[in-house]
């Protein structure tokens, strides 16, 4: 008969069967047999286990290259790995298949990744990436070489050896795993599962405490289910506990064979004396704390009980505590867990002191207890005041750090654009960051004296990592009080609040009659027939192009405003700002397909993932008219960002401040959109406005020579400029080797330039398959919720549309669509952002 209980019990039960099987070797049916009850989850866990050997020379997130499985807990599989791209070896943990059922667990695991990633601590192992390769969800940390604690003692206990030529030792190690403890405690998070096997040694002895599968993060909701236990219940504190090898604090209470008696472990940590705590009961039946074994101090067993007590109340007040008693006794100190009487700190006073205590006590026989004494208790308070002066110096320093990089963070995140509506957020920002740089030369003092103490030596990592905390402290201050304004610096926000603060002028006071006037085209124009123009703040008119009779617009922010020459047409310098084209929206026809000449879209080269047609309908929108060019992005990001950047001589070309900016990734066009104000387009409003009103396979017709003079491609001028097995179209010469400057060539029929050719576009989307529902006015289309991917669909990657010069016709289709990953950086590729319309 099935035995019942919670979840997370049944799930420990049969983890641990699941272990003691894998140790054992036995036969899988047999094993079955004997756990019955827990069949259900024990299956999943020995499929898991047989595919574990083909996983050997699996390479996720493209970089990470698996190699074999180094430990298996209740939240994930851990894998020793290589990084391929830097030939290092680290460990790389995964989600079992059988947990992926429970959307707790995966928020956990990432959870998991997300709260190592923001530590930083000797004695925590770093998380270098995070991903999911399609069901697989895995992060990879720092591969720590050494064994864990707890094979460490197991091995000492095979060998019989007893605790004193190890026990220093160990108090060690335990005050630098309370260090880590500490630290995690003070940004917010409890670990939940501190015990020997979760924590590693390095070669050199240094702990490292892992697995934060059970953290919790004060500061985020919690995923644990009402009334599930959190950890393993030998080690859980009493007020944990709920519903629990080595040498623990509890035994388990066995019965029917391996099954635990729950109810039972929940009363042994209640009620129960720890097992290194026995010891004769007083007179009035309070236990007496007394030497587990032979040869361990008194003052030893009263730390332990201290750290153990029942009552919250009575234990440590925090992690630091605990690891300064732990080293009071590595220091024959007095600790806080057994005050000492004059008689025995004098004792040990003279141990430490025997030259000064053997001169006092041939000078003052008589006087030397009461002044032996005196002594210890005024240095016992100097040294007090000092390390409260040194540890409250010590809390301010990491306030300050932490003070730092949320001002960093919130000046590059939350206060752009520079619009009128941020402005009291940037005051609020700037009293912040005027108060802590002006503890800039205080802390710069105290990096300065540490550093006149030389150099940290061997064994004294936390002290070499608080002088780096310092140090890092010190420079960020420096660097927010510079004068950079392109930085998240105060100088840069105070330059940012100025521009907010005149932009409603300098866009919609100031070109108001242009305003006037841009409105009543628009209300005349058929074209964007039911669209009520309003003043664009951050904008200014430029009147309509003279071909395709739409608005256009510029926007002063990224560089010089362009004016429009005899002809109508736009006389764009080399810092000319960018200009947007306002597309009047609509119903069109998305997609292609390759079967029927008659229907819409027909396209021989149409692929699977570029059908069925559909119909979408857009809401007018403002999009780039050109490309952005070098100038336009060293205006907004204050570098020369890509491949291709200006002064550079490119297959004998020189790139110049108009020629597109390449080589920038999804993430930080993503980052230049939001510091304007602007997005990247979607797929559904970039072939929109590629087609311009077409249903051709190229917006300039059927056949591939006639995007000759509307187009960038890779031509025969440019052949002898790259590798021999390079593709070309022969007999053509579009006038560039490389990509050109922005509107060398001629535009579509909404005015818009370089949409086939020159560099390949980032969009917003993701690959999804188009029978995906995508939403109505932008054009944006996700993966259905609960609906797993499909052949062609790339969730982790993004689209980008358009080919580059060294493309064929094919791949400048206006259907055609490709995807790389968020980070990814190529010479072909740019971008042209959008910008949405203020309704």
């Amino acid at each position: 008969m099935p035995v019942t209980g919670a979840p997370h019990d049944r799930l420990e039960r049969a983890m641990r069967a699941f272990l003691r099987f894998r140790a054992s070797g036995g036969a899988r049916a047999e094993f079955l047999a004997e756990h019955p009850d827990l069949r259900d989850l024990l299956e999943p866990m020995l499929d898991d286990d047989d595919d574990a050997e083909t996983l050997a020379d699996v390479v996720l997130g493209g970089d990470f290259r698996l190699e074999h499985e180094i430990g298996r807990g209740g939240t994930g599989v851990v894998y020793a790995a290589r990084q391929l791209s830097l030939g290092r070896r680290v460990a790389v943990k995964l989600l079992p298949r059988h947990l992926l059922a429970a959307p707790s667990t995966i928020a956990r695991f990432r959870r998991e990744a997300k709260t190592i990633a923001g530590l930083s601590h000797p004695g925590i192992a770093r998380v270098l990436a995070v991903g999911t390769d399609r069901d697989t969800h895995w992060f990879a940390m720092e591969l720590v070489e050494g064994s864990s604690l707890a094979a460490h003692l197991s091995a000492l206990q095979q060998q019989g050896r007893g605790p004193a030529p190890w026990t220093r030792s160990f108090v060690q190690l335990a005050a630098h795993v309370a260090d880590a403890l500490h630290y995690v405690h003070e940004v917010g998070l409890v670990h939940r599962d501190v015990k020997p096997s979760n924590v590693l040694l390095r070669h050199d002895s240094t702990p490292v405490l892992t697995d934060f599968g059970l953290a919790h993060d004060y500061r985020a909701p919690t995923i644990t289910l009402p009334g599930a236990r959190a950890g393993t219940p030998c080690y859980m504190a009493p007020e944990q506990v709920d519903g629990r090898r080595g040498r623990r604090a509890h035994r388990r209470v066995r019965a029917r064979g391996d099954a635990l008696r729950d109810a039972d472990l929940r009363a042994t940590v209640r009620r129960g004396q720890p097992r290194a705590l026995d010891a004769p009961r007083g007179a009035r039946g309070a236990a007496r704390p007394a030497p587990p074994q032979p040869g361990v101090s008194r003052d030893l067993v009263a730390i332990l009980a201290t750290a153990l007590a029942k009552d919250p109340r009575q234990r440590y007040p925090s992690a630091a505590a605990l690891a300064d008693d732990l080293r009071a006794w590595l220091g024959r100190r007095p600790t806080h867990a057994r005050p000492l009487g004059p008689v025995v700190r004098l004792v040990r006073w003279s141990r430490r002191r025997k030259a000064l205590a053997g001169a006092l006590l041939g000078l003052l026989a008589t006087l030397v207890a009461g002044l032996s004494v005196a002594l210890a208790l005024w240095r016992a308070a100097v040294d007090q005041e000092r390390r409260a002066a040194t540890l409250l110096g010590e809390w301010q320093r990491l306030a300050d750090r932490r003070r730092l990089d949320e001002l960093v963070r919130e000046a590059d995140v939350e206060l752009w654009p520079a619009v009128p509506d941020k402005v009291p957020a940037m005051d609020t920002w700037l009293t912040r960051a005027h108060a802590l740089a002006d503890r800039h030369a205080g802390h710069a003092a105290a990096l300065q004296a540490l550093r006149a103490h030389g150099e940290p030596g061997e064994g004294e990592a936390e002290s070499a990592w608080r002088r780096q905390q310092l140090a890092e402290l010190v420079q960020g201050l420096a660097a927010l009080a510079s004068a950079d304004l392109l930085r998240p610096t105060i100088a840069s926000v105070q330059h940012r609040r100025s521009r907010a603060v005149d932009l409603a002028w300098r866009t919609l006071e100031q070109p108001a009659a242009a305003w006037s006037a841009a409105i009543a085209r628009v209300a005349r124009d058929p074209a964007y027939v039911g669209l009520a123009l309003r003043p664009q703040l951050g904008l200014i008119p430029l009147g309509p192009d003279p071909a395709s009779g739409l608005e256009e617009f510029a926007d002063p922010s990224t560089g010089d405003v362009p004016a429009r020459g005899s002809d109508g047409r736009l006389a764009c310098a080399d810092r000319c700002a960018m200009v947007f084209v306002l597309l009047p929206g609509g119903e069109f026809t998305m997609g292609a397909q390759a079967a029927d000449p008659r229907a819409p879209n027909h396209d021989p080269a149409a692929t699977h993932v570029e059908t069925p047609p559909h119909v979408v309908r857009l809401d007018p929108f403002l999009l780039a008219k050109f490309e952005m060019t070098h100038a336009q992005w060293h205006a907004v990001m204050g570098d020369s960002a890509g491949w291709w950047e200006p002064g550079r001589v490119v297959r004998g070309v020189a790139i110049g401040w108009r020629h597109p900016v390449a080589n920038v990734s999804w993430e930080l066009c993503a980052t230049m959109c939001r510091r304007l104000g602007w997005v990247l387009p979607t797929e559904a409003q970039w072939e929109y406005a590629c087609r311009a009103g077409t249903h051709t396979p190229w917006s300039t017709g059927a056949d591939p020579r006639s995007l000759l003079g509307s187009a960038n491609l890779a031509d025969e001028a440019a052949r002898d400029e790259y590798p021999a097995d390079w593709s070309f179209h022969p007999g053509t010469d579009d006038g560039h080797a490389v990509a050109a400057p922005v509107g060398s060539y001629l535009p579509n029929a909404f005015g818009l330039h370089d949409m086939h050719g020159n560099v390949s576009e980032w969009c917003l989307d993701a690959i999804v398959r188009y029978d995906n529902v995508v939403q109505a006015g932008t054009g944006e289309r996700r993966l259905e919720p609960g609906r797993e991917p499909r052949h062609g669909e790339r969730l982790g990657s993004r689209v980008h549309r358009g080919g580059s010069c060294q493309a064929m016709a094919p791949a400048l289709r206006s259907a055609q669509r490709n995807a790389d990953q968020v980070g990814m950086e190529l010479p072909s590729l740019g971008v042209r952002p959008t910008r949405a319309l203020t309704r």
